[in-house]
């Protein structure tokens, strides 16, 4: 069976995040996907999970993997350097327990094998 490790990061408030002093590399850029397709969503996911042995998702059907993309509030985020994706984040909504309330999360984050050296610093200007 294989071990699965997820870590929580909790911030309430954008003055909590200490942000990095190094500028975003001049060809490096951070889009928000207006209108992502599953199929691209799933090549993220394996692109940047391969070599972490992300396989969860996988097996989930266009639709079911659709359903989360579409989800209002929902948003997916990619890295490019030199033109090519380095790195993505979703950020998934999901109704709480008592359904007024709505919680943002970050479903996945994780950068491509080439750009791992710098994942602290991507991670302050997503």
């Amino acid at each position: 069976m294989t071990q699965v490790t997820v870590t929580f990061l909790q911030q309430l408030s954008s003055d909590e995040l200490i942000g990095s002093t190094k500028t975003l590399p001049s060809d490096a850029r951070i889009e928000q996907v207006e209108q992502i397709t599953p199929e691209f969503s799933r090549f993220l996911y394996q692109s940047v999970g391969s070599e972490l042995n992300w396989t969860d998702r996988l097996d989930s059907t266009r639709e079911v993997w659709n359903e989360v993309l579409i989800r209002p509030g929902s948003e997916t985020w990619v890295l490019y350097r030199g033109g090519a994706p380095r790195g993505y984040f979703e950020l998934v909504t999901e109704a709480g327990q008592g359904g007024s309330e709505v919680e943002i999360f970050t479903s996945d984050f994780s950068l491509m094998p080439r750009a791992r050296d710098s994942a602290e610093f991507y991670l302050t200007k997503l």
